[in-house]
């Protein structure tokens, strides 16, 4: 980003973005809410031109042109860190892509829960897959649906037995494929909701959500067909079918190593049926001055991908990653500012860690998905725990570049300090939703997270 951006910001906010008011359901994997946001979800124009699987002789030359949208949330930030460190000096690189590159190396190498899903061909065996997918058990028998109504007993063994572990082969091969658009990853295959008696946002078998152009392994299929259980960068689970689309090599690549890509810099956008969140990346087509033409996956009835072209505006995507400066963190975080929250991105809502990981895949950062892993992977980490009030706050403030703050169970991304007083911005399940708030106990503070 250069350096006049942030001087010329109302002309950047997109007439598209000031005028969408679009909405979009889908049936599925949760995505009913239409969860409200400052920065409004965007429709792409689409092209209804659907492609063969392709390889890489469509890559066009780019123009390398684009404007990030900064909230008017970010300005007052974005204003203290180049007061706090020199003028303009929020718009300074801290990574190159090479050193993006390599940290995400180091946190595929430190952490037992982020996987490499660029090497195809492998396989499990059978046992591993089976401890795969019986490392999550069924909630208790006091847990209800949303609605309050009870899951029976033979509910109960219906979902177990769906998962068809007598299926499951010595040899279990990794197919490939990919993910079609935002979904639930659940702990068990079924759409019903576990919940204790009362509670309106805590499913307990809703893992994470897996968003479009996620590459997936495919390891097993449960009885009824209609779930997969896979593989993604940072999580084992089952989804719906109907979301995920099966291709060969050359495709899968087209969404783990593109020469060229396009990353989505909006909290949503809209496509072709399609909800892409920020950090979905999809293959680059070319662009005009506003736009950019991408391909987006799409499953055909036989389960297998082809590829829709559609296009995106330049406000809501960037060429490759987001360069990782302060100015560009700050716009990043409040885009999602007021989004209510959702335990494990239900509803097409965000939780904590959730958040966190969104954020940095708009910059190609990929971090584990939830909080206890992130906070315990020896890479990028400063332990903080019971080294005191005025040590911890010491290594806060002395933070200038992308940080999480972490405590038991929550995640917080770091803003500044401001009259002695820390201040986050936090998916918060109290609040439910994003707010900024300042950080009034930090005995409890185990760590920081410093991108750098």
């Amino acid at each position: 980003m250069t350096k006049n951006k942030l001087r010329s910001k109302n002309k950047g906010i997109s007439i598209l973005l000031l005028l969408a008011e679009f909405f979009c359901v889908f049936t599925g994997c949760g995505l009913i809410s239409d969860s409200p946001s400052l920065q409004d979800p965007i429709e792409s124009s689409v092209e209804d031109t659907r492609s063969a699987p392709i390889e890489a002789a469509y890559l066009k030359e780019i123009f390398m042109d684009y404007e990030n949208t900064i909230p008017e949330g970010a300005l007052e930030w974005i204003e203290y860190y180049n007061e706090m460190y020199g003028e303009n000096s929020a718009s300074d690189v801290i990574l190159t892509e090479e050193e993006v590159a390599s940290i995400n190396r180091e946190i595929i190498d430190a952490s037992a829960d982020v996987y490499e899903m660029e090497i195809t061909g492998g396989s499990y065996t059978g046992d591993e897959v089976r401890a795969m997918i019986e490392k999550y058990s069924i909630p208790s028998a006091t847990s209800v649906r949303l609605d309050g109504s009870a899951i029976t007993y033979a509910e109960r063994e219906q979902i177990l037995a769906n998962r068809n572990l007598e299926s499951i082969p010595d040899e279990v091969e990794k197919r490939t494929a990919v993910i079609i658009s935002r979904c639930s990853l659940r702990a068990l295959p079924t759409n019903i909701g576990f919940y204790n008696a009362g509670d309106t946002y805590f499913d307990r078998i809703q893992e994470t959500e897996l968003i479009a152009g996620f590459p997936v392994f495919v390891l097993h299929e449960s009885f009824d067909g209609e779930f997969l259980f896979v593989e993604s960068y940072y999580y084992h689970g089952w989804v719906s079918r109907n979301f995920v689309a099966y291709c060969g090599e050359v495709d899968y690549a087209l969404f783990t190593n593109p020469e060229k890509y396009v990353t989505v810099t909006s909290t949503r956008v809209f496509a072709n049926g399609a909800v892409l969140d920020m950090g979905a990346r999809l293959p680059y087509i070319s662009e005009e001055s506003d736009k950019f033409y991408v391909y987006i996956p799409n499953r055909e009835d036989d389960g297998t991908m082809t590829l829709f072209k559609t296009q995106i505006p330049k406000s809501a995507a960037v060429y490759k990653s987001l360069p990782l400066t302060m100015e560009n963190y700050y716009a990043q975080a409040f885009k999602y500012l007021g989004t209510d929250y959702g335990w494990g991105g239900a509803g097409r809502n965000i939780d904590c860690s959730g958040y966190v990981c969104a954020v940095m895949r708009s910059f190609g950062i990929y971090l584990p998905r939830n909080t206890g892993d992130q906070s315990t992977m020896d890479v990028l980490l400063t332990y903080l725990s019971g080294a005191g009030d005025e040590n911890i706050k010491s290594a806060i403030e002395s933070s200038n570049t992308p940080t999480a703050i972490y405590r038991p169970g929550h995640v917080m991304l770091y803003l500044g300090t401001r009259g002695g007083v820390v201040y986050v911005i936090h998916a918060s399940s109290g609040a439910n939703k994003v707010i900024v708030s300042p950080l009034t106990n930090i005995s409890n503070i185990t760590g920081i997270l410093q991108i750098k």
